[in-house]
């Protein structure tokens, strides 16, 4: 889809828990299509349960965020797992971080993270990052 951009979870977490780069990642998808792979909701649901611990998010905070992610307008894809284990494998990245770039490279968006090591991974891989 033209204008579309893959969005991560680091991004949408950075959005839903109003992170000092919020506003600069909502200005960067202004007018553009989100999608993500469709497990984007069990990851944000890890990465809440790791917050918990750290105690850096309660959980009236999570189903807060929650309720604004479900009006987020991010189209949910479906990965081809094993084209994802290979990105893993070659990259020594998770499964996780592999389908971001999977769904990028096959649909030819550019991809929106914050995570360092996915940018590297992206790049080696020539797929464009917005917001650099």
């Amino acid at each position: 889809m033209k204008n579309e951009i893959i969005i991560d979870a680091s991004a949408v977490i950075a959005v839903l828990t109003s992170e000092p780069t919020r506003k600069r990642l909502v200005q960067l998808t202004l007018g553009r299509t989100l999608a993500a792979p469709s497990c984007l909701d069990w990851e944000i649901g890890n990465a809440f349960s790791a917050m918990f611990k750290r105690k850096k998010l309660d959980f009236k905070q999570a189903v807060k965020a929650l309720n604004l992610m479900s009006k987020l307008p991010i189209r949910r894809l479906p990965v081809d797992i094993a084209d994802a284990l290979k990105v893993a494998s070659d990259h020594s990245i998770y499964a996780y971080d592999a389908y971001y770039l999977v769904t990028s490279s096959k649909l030819k968006s550019p991809l929106l993270t914050l995570d360092k090591k996915l940018m590297t991974v992206a790049r080696s891989m020539k797929i464009g990052l917005i917001g650099e």
